[in-house]
């Protein structure tokens, strides 16, 4: 049987002032840093899961600035293109116009020379008509 004597007493009195010292000094500041260390784990979660959000609403709002600049980029080459394919084409008129007034002033210029050397060609067709006349009839040309 067990007997229960002064030893099992001051055993268990040592046991419990074990326990009281080393809550005192090993458990309490242990389990006060865990719960620091927890406290910044969440948090540092916490802030990261924050971050991570205000990251994707940024990169959302930079995908869609971007999206609104190449649409804007685009519309403006578009204006630009038309506003030189105008350009081009009343250029191209303004040359036509240069172009057929030129060939027009050309083509009377050698419509007159066209007209004045056929006067000149009846005219030497009448002095030569004259001459084979006067050669035929016998008359000098005078």
């Amino acid at each position: 049987m067990i007997s229960i004597n002064a030893t099992l007493v001051v055993q268990v009195v040592n046991f419990l002032i074990l326990i009281w010292i080393l809550n005192k000094i090993l458990f309490k500041p242990i389990f006060r840093i865990m719960d620091e260390r927890e406290k910044t784990v969440t948090g540092a979660r916490a802030e990261m899961k924050r971050l991570r959000v205000e990251a994707e609403h940024k990169s959302r709002a930079l995908e869609n600035q971007l999206k609104e600049a190449r649409q804007n980029a685009s519309a403006e080459r578009d204006e630009a293109y038309q506003t030189a394919k105008a350009e081009a084409n009343e250029i191209m008129a303004q040359a036509r116009g240069k172009a057929n007034e030129h060939v027009g002033a050309v083509q009377a210029e050698a419509q007159k020379k066209v007209d004045k050397a056929r006067k000149d060609l009846d005219d030497f067709k009448a002095a030569i008509v004259e001459m084979v006349y006067l050669k035929v009839m016998g008359r000098k040309a005078s």
